[in-house]
């Protein structure tokens, strides 16, 4: 799975391989995560802390862009078989 700073795939990528993690993003992608693709058969999701968010992507989910309420604002990824 892989995380990006810009939308459309664009920015900083932050790869993850790891099945059953959950970790606060790491610093330059925390509060930065504008878009998402999962290319493993295993779904992942991003929380936001402030509002008790969480928004939830499916096993081979590709997502440019991120819903508003969720882009620019997750702290932490729990990634799940």
């Amino acid at each position: 799975m892989q995380l990006f700073t810009g939308p459309n795939y664009t920015g900083n990528c932050l790869e993850y391989s790891e099945h059953n993690l959950a970790e606060f993003l790491p610093s330059g992608f925390s509060n930065n995560v504008s878009s998402e693709r999962a290319w493993g058969p295993y779904s992942i999701a991003l929380f936001n802390g402030a509002t008790h968010q969480e928004f939830d992507a499916g096993p081979y989910d590709w997502w440019p862009t991120l819903p508003s309420w969720i882009d620019n604002q997750a702290q932490w990824i729990n990634t799940t078989d």
